[in-house]
Formats: C-alpha cells, sequence, structure tokens
C-alpha cells in the first residue's frame, strides 16, 4: 500500500543539542515476504478493525502483528517501502510495478512446485474473502480458520526486491542518540542471503572493531548511522543478487544484445530472400502464402521490439527512481554538514564531518554510475523506437 512519503529532513536546537534525522535509504526484501505483507494489508483493510485478532495474525512475526495493530492509526503507521512505492507516493496500487521490478525479474527462483500444492493456493485465495466475511460475524470468538491464508506467501517465485527504507535518528544530548528502522527481511532458511547487508550489525560492528572511526560523541554516531545507511546495501552486501549496479547493468546489456541479434536476423532474412528470389523452387510458393509468412515474421519482430522497449522503460523508470533518493539523500546529508559546522557543534563532534564527507563521496559516485546506466538504457531505448517508428 502507498503511504506517506516524508522528505528526508534535519531539524536541530543548538542551545539543547538536538537534532531529529528523516533519511530515506535504500534496502532489499525478499519478493515472498513482500507478497505476505501485502495481503496482511488487504486483509487488514478489509476487516476494518485490529480487535478481535485472528489466530493466524497473532502467530505471525513482530512485524506483521505491530502492522496489524496500528494500521489506519492517526498519525499513519509507515509500512516498508518498495522502490515503485517511494517513487510514486500518491499511486493507490503499485502491485504491477512492485512484481514487475528489475531486480525481480533478474533474481526470481525458478521453482516448480507440485499440482497439489498450486490447487490449495488458488483454493485458499478464492476462499481469502469468504473467510474474512466469516470472521467478521463470528466475533465471539474471533478464531476462525485461516489455514490457506498462511501460505499464501509460500507459493510464489521467491526473488529479492528492492526497498526503500526510512530511518529516524534522534540526538538527544552528547551522549545519547536514539535510532529507529526496519529490520531485515531476510530469515535463517533464506541461506546467504540471511543477514545480508544488515544496518544495526554493520554500524555495530564499524563502533566496536575499527578505531580509525571512533565514535567521541552522539553527533559523531549520528553521523556513522547516516553514512551506513546510505553505504550499506552497495558495501556491506556479498551475494549477488543484491549486487545492484551489476544487475541493472547486465539487464540493460541483455536488451542490447537481443537487439543487436534481432536486427541481425533481419538483415539476414533480406539477403536470403533476394538471394532465392529466383530460385526455381521457389516458383511453386504462391505469393500469398510468401507474403504470410513475412506477416508472422514481421509480427513477431515488432513483438520483441516493443517487449525490449518496455523493459527498457522501466529499467530507465527505476533508475530515475534511485536518482530522486540519491539527491533526497544529498541534500539530507549536506543539511547535516551546515549543522555540524555550528560552533556549539563543531566543539563536540570530532569525527562527524570527515564521516559525512565520505557519505558525500559515496553519493557522489553513485549517482553517477546510475546517470550512465540511465544514458545507456536511453540510448539504447532510442534504437529501439526507430525500427517499431518505421
Amino acid at each position: 500500500m502507498p503511504l506517506h512519503n516524508p522528505a528526508g529532513s534535519v531539524k536541530h536546537n543548538p542551545a539543547d543539542l538536538h537534532i531529529a534525522l528523516h533519511l530515506p535509504y535504500l534496502h532489499w526484501d525478499t519478493y515472498k515476504l513482500l507478497v505476505k505483507r501485502r495481503l496482511l494489508v488487504k486483509e487488514r483493510l478489509e476487516y476494518n478493525r485490529s480487535r478481535p485478532v485472528p489466530e493466524h495474525i497473532s502467530k505471525m512475526d513482530h512485524e506483521h502483528q505491530v502492522a496489524w495493530h496500528y494500521l489506519g492509526r492517526d498519525p499513519p503507521f509507515h509500512c516498508r517501502r518498495t522502490l515503485d512505492q517511494y517513487g510514486y507516493p500518491n499511486l493507490h496500487d503499485t502491485r504491477a510495478r512492485d512484481d514487475d521490478q528489475m531486480l525481480y525479474k533478474m533474481t526470481k527462483k525458478r521453482k516448480k512446485f507440485s499440482s497439489s500444492e498450486t490447487l490449495k493456493f488458488r483454493k485458499s485465495f478464492s476462499k481469502h474473502k469468504e473467510q474474512i466475511s466469516a470472521e467478521k460475524e463470528s466475533s465471539e470468538d474471533g478464531e476462525s480458520s485461516h489455514e490457506g491464508e498462511r501460505d499464501l506467501g509460500d507459493d510464489v517465485l521467491d526473488g529479492t526486491v528492492l526497498m526503500v527504507d526510512q530511518l529516524w535518528l534522534w540526538v538527544v544530548n552528547s551522549d545519547t542518540t536514539v535510532t529507529f528502522f526496519p529490520r531485515g527481511g531476510s530469515k535463517p532458511v533464506d541461506g546467504r542471503l540471511y543477514q545480508q547487508a544488515d544496518l544495526r550489525n554493520s554500524v555495530y560492528n564499524e563502533v566496536n572493531a575499527d578505531l580509525a572511526t571512533r565514535c567521541e560523541s552522539s553527533l559523531d554516531l549520528a553521523a556513522l548511522v547516516a553514512l551506513h545507511a546510505i553505504t550499506v546495501l552497495f558495501e556491506g552486501s556479498s551475494h549477488r543478487d543484491l549486487e545492484i549496479f551489476r544487475i541493472f547493468e547486465e539487464s540493460i546489456s541483455i536488451l542490447v544484445e537481443k537487439m543487436t541479434k534481432s536486427f541481425k536476423d533481419f538483415r539476414s532474412l533480406g539477403f536470403r530472400d533476394k538471394s532465392t528470389e529466383y530460385d526455381s523452387d521457389n516458383l511453386i510458393t504462391s505469393i500469398k502464402e510468401r507474403h504470410k509468412r513475412e506477416g508472422l515474421l514481421s509480427e513477431k519482430q515488432n513483438r520483441d521490439d516493443t517487449s525490449a522497449m518496455l523493459e527498457l522503460r522501466d529499467i530507465h523508470d527505476e533508475l530515475d527512481t534511485l536518482q530522486k533518493l540519491f539527491s533526497e539523500q544529498k541534500d539530507t546529508i549536506e543539511q547535516m554538514i551546515d549543522i555540524y559546522k555550528h560552533e556549539s557543534y563543531s566543539q563536540i563532534s570530532l569525527n562527524g564531518l570527515s564521516i559525512l564527507s565520505k557519505a558525500q563521496e559515496k553519493l557522489k559516485e553513485y549517482a553517477h554510475q546510475v546517470d550512465q546506466m540511465i544514458k545507456n538504457a536511453s540510448r539504447t531505448r532510442t534504437d529501439v523506437a526507430l525500427p517499431i517508428a518505421y
């Protein structure tokens, strides 16, 4: 569900040494958990109340139970957002865009399910609304059967998807920093993905292991947390499914290769037609059949070209959203630097400015890579569009 999209911001009070930081940052989730969260939100909105809590909800993990209880409250509860929910906060339904996310298409597991598992999924999904209605009517115990509902997210092709999480940070005084951010969605069953790019572990390990970036005050810690939030997905992951820039570059290269092959095949077909134009065997083939064959080939060519153009449009759109995120992070870091230069802060923070400068350099590097990929995608998209136009 699309939620309010607060801009990254920093508020401070020099007299009391108070800083409030809201910073969006790029992270990841599994597609299976995304589907479960989506179904939970849908069921909660249809249920229209938080109590009595259904039995299957009470057995879910803490994140889902909190979402069930606080969704619809004022001020609003902020669920984890996908890349498109962040980029299009006013779009009511982003399911189609989320399911078509480039990272998911490149990382989803090609798992085949048995016919019994597929039938179970279809039956449970078709009974979804009936179960909710039955639970509303039986308010005495509030414990209708939701056996199938629990497994709705288990019968999908799993993969990784991009999320835009929020870091909420408060510097209370020179000794205390309070942070809030979502816990990573991975579980031990995810294997090598478990705890990849974990923001809490990343900050904890550096604070306790790297003496070169020792935090002498709460301001230093705030700067370090902001740096890790920006870089954790790119620098704190060793799994191939989380190499974001490589996956985007690879997807563009695959489409370029497809187009090159398509153009070569088209050219070769023209040469073959000319070489056999006066072949005696061709005299048997009627002009109508030949035109029909050429029409089918042309139709397939246009379909392939259109599909490639749509994929390039999706890539371009996601890269634009990444640029928007990096720009928002850049503005927030610049605000922090201005605050840390203030006399009352600079005397307390010994390492904060150098840490924030490193964050600036990283953002500049990321933005440059995204800009190059946008140019490559735009150039390829133009090459695809020209044959379709003709």
